[in-house]
């Protein structure tokens, strides 16, 4: 595997000491990486250090980061602290910044950030590895071979039941649709095209209690190179994250999402596409190459922190939220 440089053999910053946080790691030490790791407390260190042979650092991050440059850093915390650890490092003048999905835990964080950074100069990505998933590149090749994108779909159905029982925070609850199934939203945009329009029909208000604001989603509408594409989802019934794009060749389907089937034009067999999924089953999947580019600054494939603000207001039509 080809490694990653930064320049003058500077560090990057790791914030985070959790799952996440070592998935990371992993990735940045095997890409050869000088990387410093700090988090908030000496718990989170001794957790961390059992796992992998590392220790990081650990207390103020305010008084951490005065005392310390970087040019780049990951924050990997968990949802709640997102927008403010993010926050402190775009305001100490740090210039490359990796966020963890979606950003924030609200819209407005995320939007807050944006600004922020734009008003700094920081370049500010958003961690969406499942741009990056084997299946996710091999059905940008087929799209591109076959002369784009004729219509698409997807589902963002969640399992209800699982999530209510892993009584999450009311924020994070109450903005799920954010902070989970943005993901497969994103990337069915990123592979397809971006939204020029959307009628969207909401409901269901009453039938989660974790997530009153709705729980059935349906709509359908036109992307900026008018495409068409439809998408479903209901949090109170059966189903799954999926992503259907028709060619004019053939019909490409990632459900689940690491997988890519293909229905060929004149056939009704469903077919399996072979994928080179090595790394997806090495490290966290789409994780190595995500990281990869950031740090190699080969950002065009990364979700930039002004396109997502920018996909936050079609983002409001699909979900309702404010």
């Amino acid at each position: 595997m080809n490694t990653a440089q930064l320049p003058n053999n500077s560090e990057v910053l790791l914030v985070g000491a959790g799952l996440m946080a070592q998935d990371y790691y992993r990735v940045l030490n095997d890409l050869k990486i000088k990387t410093r790791v700090f988090c908030r407390t000496q718990e989170s260190s001794a957790l961390f250090s059992k796992t992998l042979d590392c220790k990081p650092e650990f207390g103020n991050l305010e008084e951490f980061i005065l005392k310390n440059k970087f040019e780049k850093a990951i924050i990997a915390v968990d949802l709640l602290n997102l927008f403010h650890v993010a926050g402190v490092l775009i305001s100490s003048g740090i210039k490359d910044l990796l966020i963890e999905k979606p950003g924030g835990s609200e819209i407005k964080e995320i939007n807050a950030l944006a600004d922020l950074g734009e008003s700094l100069g920081v370049n500010i990505y958003i961690a969406y590895n499942r741009r990056f998933y084997s299946s996710a590149l091999k059905a940008k090749e087929i799209i591109r071979k076959d002369g784009g994108v004729s219509s698409f779909s997807f589902e963002f159905t969640e399992w209800s039941e699982k999530i209510e029982a892993l009584k999450l925070h009311e924020q994070i609850n109450n903005n799920w649709a954010l902070c989970n199934s943005s993901h497969v939203i994103d990337l069915a945009f990123y592979l397809c095209g971006y939204p020029r329009e959307i009628e969207a029909k909401i409901s269901g208000e009453d039938l989660l209690s974790w997530h009153p604001k709705a729980s059935i989603f349906y709509g359908v509408g036109e992307t900026t190179d008018n495409i068409i594409f439809n998408y479903k989802a209901n949090w109170a019934g059966p189903g799954r994250w999926g992503v259907e794009i028709i060619t004019k060749r053939r019909k490409l389907l990632l459900q689940p999402l690491e997988e890519l089937k293909v229905n060929e034009i004149n056939s009704l067999e469903i077919m399996d596409i072979p994928i080179d999924d090595r790394l997806d089953k090495l490290y966290k999947p789409g994780l190595y190459l995500q990281t990869k580019s950031f740090i190699n600054n080969k950002t065009k494939d990364l979700c930039k922190i002004h396109e997502q603000k920018e996909s936050m207001e079609f983002f409001k039509i699909i979900t309702g939220y404010s």
